[in-house]
């Protein structure tokens, strides 16, 4: 990657207002007069938002909307992901990857101060994040420039129940295509397991999970907020209190944000205010 200025946006059609799409799988959005920041201390200037399996836009709107309010001089990149991806080569991910790249080195090439903000969303939002940052590294021999982490209903454990619910979320509603994908879906988790445990491949889950807290992948001096919920179907609170409870061992500062009755990636519709208030905090201090 010779070239670090951001991708050529392309003429189709964004399904996010005022979003233009630099790949596949990647919306960017720049707001007008962007150079003007009071109490920049406390406002990111870019904000990576990687959505959770099978999002659709309007649900991922709720949040882009939310950011163009609180912080209405951030840049928002938006990175989305599907099942398939889950079963894509390396080689895929970094083609498609290469447009999101671009923004996170040009924004930290024309200001080394700029404040980057990363919001995952469960495994699939992690799983694209965990490549995003291996690829980065790759081109660039640098960890991602971020200040902090947002990790919503992530990560979880590999367990063959809840992959096949966080994958089936994504699947038509009807009645015959969905029971034809989730056949699929049980098929290829079978063939995933048996390679785990025949060929000792590592788990894409495990994987995830592993490289998160990996130094050489993300900054430890990045502040992160796990935000979470004991009512989750798909990813255990527990496993997340542990994940949080690992990265403070290397150093993260870490802040955790349980939930008593949300869904998964449903907290900010339990409480609003507390979510992104928590979201505050990253650069607003405790």
């Amino acid at each position: 990657m010779g070239d670090d200025k951001p991708a050529t946006p392309s003429t189709i059609k964004s399904p996010f207002p005022n979003f233009s799409q630099l790949a596949p799988s990647t919306w960017y959005y720049q707001p007008l007069g962007s150079g003007v920041k009071p109490d920049s201390s406390q406002q990111p200037d870019l904000v990576i938002l990687s959505t959770w399996m099978g999002a659709a836009s309007k649900h991922i709107l709720k949040y882009t909307a939310a950011y163009q309010k609180i912080y209405p001089n951030a840049s928002l990149l938006v990175l989305t992901n599907g099942v398939q991806d889950f079963f894509r080569t390396s080689s895929h991910h970094e083609q498609h990857l290469r447009a999101a790249i671009s923004v996170i080195r040009s924004t930290h090439q024309q200001n080394p101060q700029a404040k980057i903000l990363l919001h995952l969303f469960s495994n699939g939002g992690a799983h694209t994040i965990c490549q995003l940052a291996r690829f980065y590294r790759k081109y660039h021999s640098e960890l991602l420039p971020l200040n902090g982490t947002i990790l919503d209903s992530a990560p979880g454990r590999a367990t063959y129940k809840r992959s096949i619910a966080a994958m089936s979320v994504g699947l038509p509603s009807f009645f015959p295509i969905r029971i034809f994908g989730i056949l699929i879906l049980h098929i290829a988790c079978i063939v995933m397991w048996l390679q785990r445990y025949i060929l000792g491949r590592e788990n894409v889950i495990t994987r995830v999970r592993r490289e998160l807290n990996d130094p050489l992948l993300f900054p430890t001096d990045a502040r992160r907020v796990y935000i979470y919920s004991k009512t989750d179907e798909m990813v255990d609170w527990e496993t997340v209190e542990e994940h949080a409870a690992e990265a403070e061992q290397d150093g993260v500062v870490v802040q955790r944000e349980r939930f008593g009755n949300s869904r998964h990636v449903g907290h900010m519709m339990e409480d609003f205010d507390r979510y992104w208030g928590a979201i505050g905090k990253v650069f607003g201090g405790s």
